[in-house]
């Protein structure tokens, strides 16, 4: 078996910085790739809203030693986006525009690759057909397509050819979740695919020191208020759990603030004893002021980044089971705590009543992460599936 040296990942979007478990989830594996002695080229399609005007023209930068960004920057990015705006859609036609467009550095970067790494199907017409292509299933992209209200029957119908065609047409798949890989296997074939877990950056992201939390509930100016936490980015999944989040308010009493950060919120808001921050340049006061984690999702697919992040920080978490998908070797009410979402305000009021719980929860959950979800570790095991096809 050859040893994979030279890789390039193709994303439909640009993740560096990260904004949210999407852009963490193809940057951090790359990282840890990287670090493991290889050449990592993380190709992304376009700028994203924070950035505006920023970067008019492609770009290519050096994120740390063996890790290399390009962005590709057109008019085409700017007319795409503003024909699917914040509706949730896919970019149906970025593989077809970046086989015609891809740069010349690009294409040879590819040529010379070990292998080409496609994070979902979009991308996947513009990876060389004679060097071993590797699909990262994230979700089942097809369904998020049925479940979008904005979706036509074209939609629906492209979603399914273009991931069925990576399905087959890959020389390995990755797929997060074992419900992912038999939910592709239904829809397309079946076919050999491994399912390998997403992790998290544990030195990275950690528990905050009682001096760095105190500093942060004096900046965000929470007061003694016990603060629910739920982060997320402008995703259908997200934007039904954050209405619930925000439903719960009338139910819980004013020694809660419950806080709805990142691009989630249309813009900022509060209420009473609610908050929403809109899009941040960092997440981490929030991480450090808070004083539990929830993840009330019920529908999508993949896997949720979000909860490893919270269990990361050393978080209590309160997550729905489909929230917790692909995540069954946590126990609840050891590492996390699984309710229904209507059990949620119940919940949060056991956890505000057991400071000592909530801290042992939140050790036990630190502790499991780091055991089981270390990227270091993942980002092997996917090497050695990207290897098992050279």
């Amino acid at each position: 078996m050859a040893e994979l040296r030279n890789l390039v990942i193709l994303s439909p979007f640009g993740v560096f910085p990260p904004r949210s478990g999407g852009h963490a989830a193809v940057l951090e594996p790359a990282r840890a790739l990287a670090r493991s002695g290889m050449k990592v080229h993380l190709f992304g399609l376009g700028v994203r809203r924070f950035e505006a005007f920023r970067h008019l023209r492609s770009f290519t930068r050096e994120l740390e030693p063996g890790l290399t960004e390009e962005r590709h920057v057109s008019p085409w990015n700017w007319f795409d986006y503003l024909g699917r705006g914040r509706t949730g859609l896919p970019p149906l036609g970025a593989g077809a525009f970046l086989a015609r467009r891809a740069s010349p550095g690009l294409r040879k970067r590819m040529a010379t690759a070990d292998a080409v790494l496609c994070e979902l199907p979009w991308l996947f017409p513009a990876a060389p057909k004679d060097h071993p292509r590797v699909l990262l299933a994230q979700n089942v992209e097809a369904a998020l397509v049925d479940g979008n209200p904005h979706a036509r029957a074209a939609h629906r119908a492209e979603a399914a050819r273009q991931e069925g065609r990576a399905w087959r047409d890959a020389d390995a798949v990755i797929c997060l979740t074992e419900a992912d890989r038999e939910e592709l296997a239904r829809r397309y074939g079946d076919r050999p695919a491994a399912v390998v877990p997403l992790g998290v950056d544990t030195d990275r992201r950690r528990p905050s020191s009682p001096e760095v939390r105190m500093e942060a509930r004096r900046t965000l100016d929470v007061g003694e208020r016990f603060v629910v936490l739920f982060t997320g980015a402008w995703h259908p999944p997200n934007r039904a759990a954050r209405d619930r989040v925000l439903a719960w308010a009338d139910r819980l009493g004013d020694e809660f603030l419950l806080v709805v950060a990142g691009s989630v919120g249309e813009r900022p808001a509060r209420g009473r004893n609610w908050r929403i921050t809109a899009t941040v340049p960092d997440l981490a006061p929030w991480f450090a002021a808070c004083d539990c984690c929830v993840n009330p999702v019920t529908e999508g697919s993949g896997a949720n980044v979000k909860v490893l992040e919270y269990l990361a920080h050393g978080l209590p978490v309160v997550t729905t089971a489909f929230g917790a998908r692909g995540l069954e070797a946590a126990r609840d009410g050891e590492h996390l705590v699984v309710r229904r979402t209507e059990e949620f305000p119940q919940a949060l009021n056991a956890l505000r009543a057991d400071p000592e719980g909530c801290r042992r929860l939140g050790t036990a959950g630190r502790t499991w992460v780091e055991a089981e979800r270390s990227w270091v570790a993942l980002a092997a095991r996917r090497r050695a599936v990207i290897e098992s096809v050279l």
